[in-house]
């Protein structure tokens, strides 16, 4: 999968249950019909994979959550992120979510740190890619959902975890170094004018389109 198709995919998790279907949208965008919250709810990340919606932050609009995301990244004002200030994000989101301090992220630290921001309803499905089982198979998460393991080109790639989605080597983890070249790629993607910042519209601009 193109790089470009892989962070569109990647940074707003597409959740799995009995039944699943494609996920759409933007950068952010996506969804799924048992997405862990309000019917058609859909569940949001920062560009560096930070969660934005569920649980104890409640389900915020995309526009509300991003901008909220966007101010404290730009310094607590509406000027344009900078991409030492995108970058700098990353560094610490990855320090935030290597739970046990090894230098990687693997599912099993995703499901801790994200553990405040799960619903009551069910817990947000991780792909077990950190070598609990072969690649390809199915299993069943902490939600009792059925799951597949990294499968690039399936319609719903269900590891297009925007955190997991930095394993572009297939070890089930996630070095600093995968990590922070996944953000890269996003600044760049969403740096549409090419002017090395990154403005509030620039970020706004991957919500998910409304449809008539």
């Amino acid at each position: 999968m193109p790089q470009r198709i892989r962070l569109t995919s990647a940074l707003l998790l597409c959740t799995a249950a009995m039944a699943v279907s494609a996920c759409s949208g933007g950068l952010f965008g996506g969804h799924h019909a048992d997405d862990r919250g309000p019917a058609g709810y859909q569940r949001i990340y920062s560009p560096n994979g930070e969660p934005l919606s569920g649980g104890v932050l409640g389900h915020p609009a995309c526009e509300a959550a991003l901008s909220g995301w966007f101010h404290r990244v730009g310094g607590g004002h509406d000027g344009p992120i900078s991409h030492d200030a995108f970058m700098a994000d990353a560094q610490q989101q990855f320090d935030r979510m290597d739970i046990r301090h090894s230098g990687f992220i693997t599912a099993s630290d995703l499901e801790v740190f994200r553990a405040p921001y799960q619903d009551p309803i069910a817990p947000d499905p991780v792909p077990r890619t950190d070598g609990d089982h072969p690649p390809g198979t199915r299993h069943h998460g902490a939600g009792g959902a059925a799951q597949s393991t990294r499968s690039r080109g399936s319609p719903v790639d269900l590891s297009a975890d925007p955190v997991m989605s930095a394993d572009t080597s297939l070890r089930f983890k996630v070095s600093r170094e995968d990590f922070i070249r996944q953000a890269q790629e996003a600044f760049t993607h969403l740096d549409a004018d090419h002017d090395g910042t990154l403005s509030r519209a620039e970020v706004l601009q991957e919500c998910p389109r409304k449809t008539p």
